[in-house]
């Protein structure tokens, strides 16, 4: 309603205009929350993947930090039974 007809009651016509504004604001809510929904559903997701990721690595490296010092004894060892035989042969020689 125009500003200067402040004291006029609303017409139909004013009244079927608000209607159809306040329908389409409505549906331009509607239409920024699913955007904003998405949006934030992308997020969650980015977030998710990095932290598989980082979790992934985390336990390749426990892994990692379990098998490598076992295989470097179990190197060590044979290193030094070799080096024993090895000694024991040219004791011989």
């Amino acid at each position: 309603m125009p500003a200067d007809n402040e004291d006029k009651p609303a017409t139909k016509t004013d009244i079927t205009r608000l209607s159809l504004e306040i329908v389409k604001n409505a549906a331009n809510t509607d239409k920024k929350t699913e955007t904003l929904q998405a949006e934030v559903h992308s997020g969650f997701d980015r977030v998710i993947k990095t932290i598989d990721s980082f979790v992934g690595k985390l336990e390749t490296y426990e892994r990692e930090s379990i098998t490598i010092p076992k295989t470097l004894d179990a190197h060590g060892d044979k290193l030094r039974e070799h080096e024993k035989r090895l000694d024991s042969l040219e004791a011989k020689a």
